[in-house]
């Protein structure tokens, strides 16, 4: 099986290569993992962008896949054991038998279509449990990447609407800062104020001017650039008070090719996590996820990945 051609992110190409490379990658990435053969060949991708009127040229639209394959074995050699597909000479190959065994990848890659299937993506009415899900990905991520660190969730992933006199003080004791001035520089009403997940680096002395990061979880594209400037450090640095201003961490499930990952670093002003980056918790150990993650979002994902649209 092949998906159906996005009907965002590619557009027809005579004179130039007018597509978006994110959009091709993912729509290739897709066609295989969730694929019942696990398979699919580089004349089948040729078709279909003839077929669609993509392309009207094959040697063209070669040229403009072989350069999409070179960035697909990049980002495999990136994720190590984490990555469920292999690029021979003439096909794309999944390396599990299903794509259950690969949740996270799965995950991040079925919300990465969301951005290329509109109408697809509109069938998903309540995002809370995609939020919830996606958050709990980025703790376990970061709990494999960040050896010796410690993660506390402050968002969906607490189970439980908490304000943000809760959240404030649970940051501020987890990273042994003070509690600042929380009435005069935020609603009451509020809730984590932007911030999903707080990364730190305790010591054993107990002491305060630890390394942390506090983090974003955005699953979708809604507001994304606007969600890249949460949480707002001049906030957090008011109503706990650090010792020094701590970073700011963005994850995505999203992955981007190497420039505009760059501009999203420097838009972020802190560590952006990438699909790419998330992902590589898995490099040396394919099985990174705790059980209950993974049963969890391969549940989510079952009708989701059966509704994609084909282009058989």
């Amino acid at each position: 099986m092949i998906l159906a051609i996005p009907t965002r992110g590619m557009r027809k190409s005579i004179d130039s290569h007018n597509s978006r490379n994110e959009a091709v990658c993912d729509w290739i990435e897709a066609s295989v993992l969730f694929s019942l053969s696990g398979e699919v060949s580089i004349s089948d991708i040729l078709d279909a962008l003839l077929d669609e009127g993509i392309y009207e040229d094959q040697s063209f639209a070669r040229e403009y896949i072989e350069g999409c394959l070179i960035e697909l074995n990049k980002r495999i050699v990136w994720l190590g054991k984490a990555t469920p597909l292999r690029v021979s000479h003439q096909k794309i190959i999944r390396t599990t038998k299903s794509w259950k065994d690969s949740p996270g990848y799965a995950y991040c890659l079925a919300l990465s279509l969301a951005s290329w299937y509109p109408d697809w993506a509109a069938l998903v009415k309540d995002y809370t449990r995609q939020g919830l899900l996606f958050e709990n990905l980025t703790l376990e991520c970061l709990e494999t990447l960040f050896h010796g660190w410690r993660v506390l969730a402050t968002g969906w992933a607490s189970g439980r609407a908490r304000k943000i006199h809760k959240v404030v003080k649970d940051v501020a004791s987890a990273v042994g800062e003070s509690v600042g001035d929380v009435e005069l520089y935020i609603e009451g009403s509020a809730n984590e104020a932007g911030l999903d997940l707080v990364c730190y680096r305790p010591f054993p002395d107990g002491r305060v001017g630890i390394p942390v990061y506090l983090v974003q979880c955005a699953s979708g594209k809604n507001n994304f650039k606007a969600k890249m400037q949460t949480p707002n450090m001049k906030v957090w640095t008011k109503i706990v008070a650090f010792t020094y201003t701590p970073k700011r961490a963005f994850a995505t499930p999203f992955a981007f090719m190497d420039t505009k990952y760059r501009m999203m670093c420097n838009m972020a002003d802190g560590l952006l996590l990438d699909r790419c980056r998330l992902l590589s918790a898995g490099h040396t150990n394919a099985n990174w996820l705790s059980l209950k993650l993974s049963t969890d979002i391969n549940k989510w994902l079952s009708t989701r990945i059966a509704s994609l649209p084909s282009g058989d």
